[in-house]
C-alpha cells in the first residue's frame, strides 16, 4: 500500500477544486431565466385574449430580446408576436414574424378551430412568401453543398502539396537541385 506524500496531500485537493471549477464553468446548468419565460408567457396570452396587442407585444419583444428562450417556448413566442402583429394591423411585420415561426419549425401551422380567419391568411400569405423569398435571397456562396465542395477541394490541394514535395532519388523530375558546394578550405 502507497502512503500519501506531502505532496499528495496538497495535489489532491487543488486537483478536486480544479474539477469543480471546470464543472461550474463549463457545465452551469439550465440557465434560471427559463424558469421565468413560462409566467411571461403566460402573461402575454392573457393581454393577446383581451385584446390588450400592444402590451403583450412590449412582454413578447422583452423575452425574445433576452435570448434565453429555446424549443417550444421560443416558437410560441413568436407565435403569439405573429399573431399580436396581426391584431395591430401590421401585416408587413407579421409576414416577417411568421416567417421566423417557419424558420424554427417548418412543420408547424395554426388550428383552424382556435386562430381567427385573419390570423390564418396572413399565416398562409407569409407561408407562401417565406419560400420564395429563402430561395431566391440565398447566393451561390452560401451553399452547404458549395461550400463543403469548395472545402473538399482545398484539403485536396494540401494534401497534394504536403506528399508531392521533395523528390526522390531516381524519380527522373529533370528540376532537381544542384548537389550540395564543397566545404570551404582551411587557412
Amino acid at each position: 500500500m502507497r502512503r500519501l506524500t506531502r505532496h499528495d496531500a496538497v495535489m489532491r485537493p487543488l486537483g478536486a477544486l480544479l474539477v469543480a471549477a471546470f464543472a461550474v464553468v463549463f457545465c452551469p446548468g439550465p440557465p434560471p431565466a427559463l424558469a421565468s419565460a413560462r409566467p411571461d408567457l403566460d402573461r402575454a396570452q392573457e393581454h393577446y385574449d383581451f385584446a390588450e396587442y400592444g402590451v403583450a407585444l412590449t412582454i413578447l419583444d422583452g423575452m425574445i430580446a433576452r435570448g434565453d428562450l429555446i424549443g417550444d417556448t421560443l416558437r410560441d413566442a413568436k407565435i403569439l408576436k405573429a399573431r399580436c402583429l396581426v391584431g395591430l394591423g401590421r401585416d408587413s411585420e407579421a409576414l416577417d414574424a411568421w416567417c421566423e415561426v417557419i424558420k424554427l419549425d417548418p412543420a408547424w401551422r395554426p388550428d383552424e378551430v382556435f386562430f381567427p380567419g385573419n390570423e390564418i391568411a396572413s399565416f398562409n400569405r407569409a407561408l407562401e412568401g417565406c419560400v420564395e423569398k429563402e430561395s431566391a435571397a440565398a447566393p451561390w456562396y452560401k451553399n452547404k453543398i458549395v461550400m463543403a465542395g469548395a472545402g473538399a477541394l482545398v484539403l485536396v490541394g494540401v494534401l497534394a502539396v504536403a506528399m508531392g514535395g521533395g523528390g526522390d532519388e531516381g524519380g527522373g523530375g529533370g528540376n532537381a537541385l544542384p548537389g550540395f558546394p564543397a566545404p570551404p578550405e582551411g587557412p
